[in-house]
């Protein structure tokens, strides 16, 4: 023990610096720890402030509810938004008309192939012969981009312009 003790007498000004910077340190971490609890402090009164001092467990009740709420909404839009696009696929939106002369002593372009398709390439091809005394329409089935029937160059043509079309 007295080795110690003179050990401790020869070498004081170390320790002494020693044991200063260690108390700097412990006041900086103290410093430091006291402004995040002064920060945390001040967050906390501004959460509970503005729960207008409604219970604040009462206010992350309503919060869920409203959560659940919310989340049974979009479920059910997104529902909705499904069958809409599957609705859109079917609907007749891809349309293209190809003007022509039927017949040589009729001009004017007024004869017509008109295709009526959906996304998935079914719909019609509505085709009109106009003549000097006569007027003939027709109308052919398309199923899969394609006809059971066969097509005129002109009603290709609206078939094919009607796939292109966005």
């Amino acid at each position: 023990m007295d080795s110690l003790l003179r050990t401790f007498s020869e070498n004081t000004g170390p320790w002494l610096l020693t044991a200063l910077a260690l108390i700097i340190i412990v006041a900086c971490a103290v410093a430091g720890l006291w402004l995040k609890l002064r920060r945390l402090y001040r967050r906390w009164r501004t959460l509970l402030d503005e729960a207008s001092g409604a219970n604040l467990e009462r206010l992350l009740e309503h919060h869920l509810v409203e959560k659940v709420r919310l989340d049974d909404r979009v479920r059910a839009l997104e529902d909705l938004g499904g069958r809409l696009e599957s609705a859109l696929r079917r609907s007749n939106r891809r349309a293209a008309l190809v003007r022509f002369d039927a017949f040589e002593d009729v001009g004017g372009q007024q004869s017509f192939a008109l295709a009526m398709l959906d996304d998935l390439g079914n719909g019609i091809v509505l085709t009109s012969l106009i003549g000097r005394n006569d007027c003939r329409v027709y109308c052919k089935p398309i199923e899969d981009w394609k006809s059971p029937k066969n097509l005129s160059p002109e009603e290709r043509e609206a078939l094919r312009l009607a796939q292109e079309a966005p």
